[in-house]
C-alpha cells in the first residue's frame, strides 16, 4: 500500500488479511501516524513529497495539508 510519512509518499509492504467489498483488512508494515492513501496515484515515486487532503476534514486556512493529492 501507499503511505505518508512526514508527507512524503512510501510503498509499504502489507498481507492481506480479509477483503470484503470495498474494504480491505491487512496486517503488518503500517506505523502508528501512517496515512493510508486511497486515491490511485499515476506514476507514484517513491519519496515523493504530497500535498495530502484528509477525507472528512477541512483543511484550516494556511494548514499544510490543504492541497488535494
Amino acid at each position: 500500500v501507499y503511505v505518508s510519512r512526514d508527507e512524503r509518499l512510501h510503498t509499504v509492504p502489507v498481507e492481506l488479511v480479509r477483503e470484503h467489498g470495498e474494504e480491505a483488512f491487512v496486517t503488518g508494515g503500517l506505523q502508528p501516524g501512517d496515512l493510508v492513501i486511497v486515491t490511485r496515484l499515476v506514476n507514484p515515486l517513491q519519496n515523493t513529497r504530497l500535498n495530502l487532503q484528509i477525507m472528512g476534514r477541512q483543511p484550516a486556512p494556511g494548514d499544510s495539508q490543504e492541497a488535494a493529492s
